[in-house]
């Protein structure tokens, strides 16, 4: 993974049950994003939305690429609390 926000699944090629996942792979999240994320909502769960393309990497093996969705909306964003400005000879 060179890119923050991406990353990719691989078939498996070690399934030892039929409970073994089908696809392994893993995405690397942009730390200022996961703040973002986390200072957006009081919600236990949060939502990150991601892309996918079909792709095949040098070597012939076929994958899925994943991208991170940062897009947010102005009006979902939360606003952020402002400071009032302090009085000079306040400590």
């Amino acid at each position: 993974m060179e890119y923050l926000n991406t990353g990719g699944l691989f078939v498996s090629t070690i399934r030892k049950t039929e409970k073994s996942p089908d696809y392994f792979g893993a995405i690397k999240v942009d730390r200022s994003y996961l703040k973002f994320l986390m200072e957006s909502t009081d919600a236990d769960g949060i939502e990150i939305k991601l892309g996918g393309w079909k792709k095949e990497s040098k070597t012939g093996n076929r994958f899925i690429s994943l991208s991170v969705d940062t897009y947010v909306k102005p009006d979902q964003a939360k606003p952020q609390p402002t400071e009032a400005p302090k009085d000079e000879w306040e400590i």
